[in-house]
């Protein structure tokens, strides 16, 4: 902790947290756990409207159950996780990403996790220069996520996620086991 208190260090690290989500519109959360204390949170700043709210010690929580902690803390330093794209609420989807921390002597510290809402990057792939070209984003099984296909928004019910395999079967390659594809989804 470079010479630096516990509650100094951890100070900082708030406060680098907080300026980083005011700066990023589009970013919920960031959190800090260590594996030392079981993926407990030694930080953590969440986006309430528009500010960058620090949460209390005392309701700090472990994270060690989830995957973004656990895919993390498995990856040499330098990787970024990336876990499947998840619901933030009835209106849109999150990215998150996740990179473990190791101390200058190459021990393994912790983890952190950052949270994105992806409702930009629907509105932009929704939007083309080119009426005629269709967009997909699907995760590491080829489920369509966001897309820009109006016809495609039709022929499936509410909660159906076509795969992008149904869709354009010449693409199906990619998502089988052992592709390029999937071992770089499993590196990561």
């Amino acid at each position: 902790m470079s010479g630096l208190s516990e509650e100094a260090w951890t100070q900082q690290i708030e406060s680098m947290f907080a300026a980083f989500l005011r700066s990023k519109p589009a970013y919920f959360h960031i959190d800090y756990a260590g594996v030392a204390n079981h993926g407990r949170q030694l930080a953590h700043v969440h986006r309430v409207d528009d500010s960058a709210t620090v949460v209390a010690r005392e309701n700090l929580k472990s994270i060690d159950n989830q995957d973004s902690f656990q895919g993390a803390i498995r990856l040499p330093p330098g990787q970024v996780y990336f876990p499947d794209i998840v619901p933030l609420d009835e209106h849109g989807l999150a990215l998150q990403a996740a990179v473990p921390v190791y101390s200058p002597e190459g021990d393994l510290f912790g983890a952190i996790t950052i949270l994105m809402d992806l409702s930009r990057a629907m509105e932009t792939l929704a939007v083309s220069p080119h009426e005629e070209d269709i967009r997909y984003l699907t995760n590491d099984g080829g489920e369509v996520l966001l897309h820009s296909d109006p016809a495609l928004a039709s022929s499936f019910g509410p909660g159906e996620r076509p795969r992008l395999q149904e869709i354009l079967p010449g693409l199906s390659p990619l998502f089988e086991p052992g592709s390029q594809t999937q071992k770089t989804s499993e590196r990561l």
